[in-house]
């Protein structure tokens, strides 16, 4: 390319962008006539422009070539949409499976504990001290009695049990009862 200032290559530029006025492109016409420097510098402006309209409108497809890609994307997003509402369908019934083996498994352990025998009560220790603790209706511990051997709770214990069946039964507790320190 010819060497021109650059105010008159930012000129040229202008010119052929087509943003100057009526009166500068009068003026720049005028001066392209008499300068043959500049008239070949706006030449190879144009050479230039047209090579890289023809090199970027290459990068473009033909519309068949972007119709077949247009159908290619909408085939894969169809298809991904179908393997999503396949997934959410397996999760459902994943779920519910879960839901159905978990169920099974708490049924049979609750029948199998319910055929179980009650656990019985550790026995007394036979010498020794023996402590006692008195529960109430909620199971809250409300008192603690110590006896010297194992037949001394044991009759408390049977002395207690008669005298609840006697409170439910509508009797009235032996007197005294209550006036002991626990």
């Amino acid at each position: 390319m010819s060497v021109i200032a650059d105010h008159d290559f930012e000129l040229l530029e202008t010119w052929l962008d087509g943003e100057l006025g009526s009166a500068e492109t009068m003026a720049i016409k005028l001066r392209l006539a008499a300068d043959a420097g500049l008239r070949l510098a706006a030449d190879e402006l144009r050479a230039e422009r047209e090579m890289r309209r023809g090199l970027f409108e290459s990068f473009n497809p033909s519309k068949d070539e972007a119709d077949r890609t247009n159908e290619r994307i909408w085939l894969a997003i169809d298809a991904r949409q179908q393997w999503h509402r396949r997934l959410r369908v397996m999760r459902t019934v994943g779920a519910a499976a879960a839901c159905l083996v978990i169920g099974l498994i708490a049924g049979l352990n609750l029948q199998r504990n319910a055929n179980r025998a009650p656990l019985a009560a550790k026995p007394l220790p036979e010498a020794g001290p023996v402590m006692v603790a008195l529960t109430g209706d909620a199971g809250n511990v409300i008192a603690v009695e110590t006896f010297p051997s194992r037949q001394r709770a044991e009759a408390f214990e049977a002395e207690v049990r008669g005298m609840s069946a006697d409170v439910e039964a509508g009797d009235a507790a032996p007197a005294g009862l209550f006036e002991q320190k626990l």
